[in-house]
């Protein structure tokens, strides 16, 4: 993951990145 650097940067959105990148790592492995 890409996001350490933006754990400082605004929570939510590092939430919803996290969120993101789950569900396209769930697609991935469904896919």
């Amino acid at each position: 993951m890409k996001l350490s650097h933006l754990d400082n940067y605004n929570g939510e959105t590092t939430l919803d990145l996290h969120w993101q990148s789950l569900i396209f790592l769930f697609e991935m492995k469904t896919h």
